[in-house]
């Protein structure tokens, strides 16, 4: 499987841009078709019983055949592609990194309201998550432009009380993972991004967060603040 999915972006760029010998294309493109109809019954398959640099590495692939999916016109692929996307983002089985990286590449795509997105963030960042896990996810989902989830509340209410509510020592434990996952991000979206973080206690509460389930400490947030801000690299009390 994971040299289909290498294969595919590479038939991709041959069909879209023709080759150096001017290749006819029909016959790749009959190869590719085949090629993607595999990848899309084995990808469920792929992406489970993952260690983490397997799941890194697949993580780049789907990105890869996302790219390639969009180089081709006609034909059902990208819808295809699209339901093969969210059938990841809805197994437990598949490894964290990739469930949060296909619910991105559906995001990215405009396909996930946030109402939806608000869901399945507090399920992935549930407490019956484990934590390595639910880190795992966040790192999958935030990775790439921060603007596509800036002005995501649902999702910051699912990261603001997963936050508050980690152990102090696990939160430690995790906190260079999620670190990790925004690193890429430029000092502007890092500030924009503490700036949604500090207002949402202040917020008024929607319907999902009133449930006793996801009812937030101020104390404990008040706690994880400071962390916060060293994790995002800004002030929590300045302005963007």
């Amino acid at each position: 499987m994971p040299k289909l999915l290498e294969a595919f972006p590479a038939l991709a760029q041959a069909i879209r841009y023709g080759s150096v010998r001017q290749t006819p294309t029909a016959p790749i493109l009959a190869i590719a078709e085949g090629l993607f109809e595999r990848i899309l019954i084995g990808l469920p398959g792929a992406c489970t019983s993952l260690d983490d640099d397997a799941a890194h590495q697949r993580r780049e692939q789907l990105r890869a055949m996302h790219a390639a999916v969009a180089l081709l016109e006609g034909g059902t692929r990208a819808e295809d592609w699209s339901k093969a996307l969210e059938g990841l983002t809805q197994r437990d089985a598949v490894h964290g990194l990739v469930r949060g990286a296909a619910l991105r590449l559906r995001v990215e795509l405009g396909q996930v309201k946030d109402e939806a997105l608000g869901v399945l963030a507090r399920k992935a960042l549930s407490t019956a998550v484990p934590p390595s896990e639910a880190a795992a996810w966040l790192e999958g989902l935030v990775s790439g432009s921060a603007l596509v989830l800036l002005h995501r509340g649902e999702l910051w209410s699912a990261l603001d009380g997963w936050l508050s509510n980690l152990a102090r020592d696990t939160f430690i434990e995790q906190l260079p993972l999620v670190r990790r996952a925004f690193s890429g991000f430029s000092v502007s979206e890092r500030r924009a991004m503490a700036e949604h973080i500090r207002h949402l206690s202040a917020s008024p509460r929607t319907s999902h967060e009133t449930d006793a389930s996801a009812a937030l400490d101020p104390e404990r947030v008040a706690k994880v603040l400071p962390i916060l801000s060293l994790l995002l690299g800004v002030r929590l009390d300045e302005t963007v």
